[in-house]
């Protein structure tokens, strides 16, 4: 499974995930997700999706542990319509990947591609009211001063 997803641009993924989120938002699943004012709220954090000492490609990031030891790992922060009187939660674009790549010497990456995400979101939902909700990742300056993409 791995030799045949790790083969793939992530673009690809875009596409699959454009056809669920319109049969919700015709079945009135996005109205079940209004609020504040009518907004949708997208919960933004990352997720680990593999971890391994051993099993590796050349996207994996790179996690050095204090006894010494590698972990080698793919994360992706992840944005889904949230409510908090319901239970279930409703994917809104496809996980953004962290390749090694965006992180420089550390593994930093994740803000990097914590910075596409809205980005991605504003492409595929150009029109959907949003007011996002991220964790402390957010919570810096230069992060601050990008574009505003999620109001």
């Amino acid at each position: 499974m791995r030799e045949r997803l790790d083969a793939l641009d992530p673009e690809e993924l875009r596409r699959p995930f454009k056809r669920p989120f319109a049969l919700a938002q015709r079945g009135g699943v996005l109205r079940e997700c209004e609020w504040l004012g009518g907004r949708r709220v997208p919960s933004v954090d990352g997720t680990g999706r593999f971890s391994s000492p051993t099993v590796h490609c050349g996207n994996c990031c790179v996690k050095n542990r204090r006894d010494g030891s590698v972990e080698h790992c793919r994360q992706s922060p992840c944005a889904v319509l949230a409510h908090p009187e319901r239970r279930a939660v409703v994917p809104v674009v496809p996980p953004e990947p962290i390749p090694r790549a965006d992180g420089a010497k550390k593994n930093d990456c994740g803000r990097n591609a914590s910075k596409r995400l809205p980005t991605a979101l504003r492409r595929e939902h150009p029109h959907l009211p949003l007011l996002a909700v991220e964790d402390g990742l957010a919570s810096n300056g230069p992060r601050v001063r990008l574009p505003r993409n999620w109001t």
